[in-house]
């Protein structure tokens, strides 16, 4: 996929041509209203908070989209719809979410049914574990001990499916494979001690770990499995409106770092300072290969 660095205003001229060549953006201005697909727990890039609002690094790059979309609309309205690991990408194929501002991996076989922009976060999956339990590596996992992963992440196919990846021996150990709901049902369930580690992209164990009531009790061990470039998703018909999504986001990666809106300034936001509900920062710097994404925006990643 080409990246066109266009101005903004460009985008919004070919969206308010009388006949859109996109049927997502188009649908947005006829029914004055975007449906925005966001995560209940996915933090520090979108979850939900005690109070009902949605809030995340994605959702404010989501939220700055719509600003833009105003500019033509600005009786535009909000539908923030709570989406899974399972259901996300079925949802934005039939329509029902414009676009998903969680924490979706970029990979070749999700291109086939969707459309992503410039990558927002690189993560990589690793594995968290009570520190109880004294775990410091795979492994350590003992006779009949139980993982847990997310339904519909890519965390089964990047680690589990392809067991040579981890050097444990998993049929001998008979080790036990569970999949939570979501991404608090795992976690919970490995607080319950329903499972002896949870393997999830590292950013959003660490902020299920930062939102816990008592951090002090988890462990993430170092291993790290894969690389996650996490963008926002959309129909793969929606090409105004993907245009203008990257267009945003190479500008905000383009602003001067002390300037309101920059891409550095909302991301020292949610992983640098103290965030709701429970104001813990993370402290997590900005990993080497987002860096580079930032110096030179792309589509392009790796499969």
């Amino acid at each position: 996929m080409k990246i066109k660095t266009i101005a903004l205003s460009a985008v919004l001229a070919i969206t308010a041509s009388s006949s859109f060549a996109d049927p997502v953006t188009d649908r947005i201005f006829a029914s004055h209203q975007v449906n925005m697909g966001v995560r209940d727990s996915s933090a520090p890039l979108s979850y939900k908070l005690p109070d009902g609002s949605h809030v995340g690094m994605a959702v404010d790059i989501c939220n700055a989209v719509v600003d833009e979309l105003k500019k033509k609309d600005p009786t535009i309205k909000v539908n923030y719809i709570p989406v899974t690991s399972d259901n996300r990408i079925p949802l934005t194929k039939q329509g029902k979410i414009d676009m998903e501002c969680g924490s979706t991996t970029n990979n070749k076989s999700r291109r086939q049914d969707v459309e992503f922009s410039v990558p927002y976060y690189v993560s990589g999956i690793r594995v968290v574990a009570m520190k109880k339990d004294g775990l410091n590596s795979l492994l350590d996992l003992k006779k009949g001990d139980t993982v847990i992963f997310t339904k519909g992440t890519t965390t089964d196919k990047s680690i589990f499916s392809i067991k040579k990846i981890v050097k444990v021996d998993w049929d001998s150990k008979a080790i036990k494979f569970k999949q939570g709901k979501d991404h608090q049902d795992s976690f919970d369930q490995l607080t319950a001690g329903n499972a002896k580690i949870f393997a999830n992209d590292d950013i959003l164990i660490a902020g299920l770990v930062a939102n816990s009531k008592d951090p002090s009790q988890y462990q993430i061990l170092p291993e790290s499995f894969s690389i996650e470039p996490y963008g926002i998703m959309t129909q793969k018909d929606a090409t105004d409106l993907q245009e203008l999504i990257n267009t945003k986001i190479i500008n905000m990666m383009k602003t001067v770092d002390s300037e309101p809106g920059s891409f550095r300034s909302i991301y020292k936001k949610w992983f640098m300072q103290p965030i709701p509900p429970y104001n813990r920062s993370l402290n997590w710097p900005m990993p080497p290969l987002l860096s580079d994404v930032v110096r030179m925006p792309t589509t392009k990643v790796g499969n």
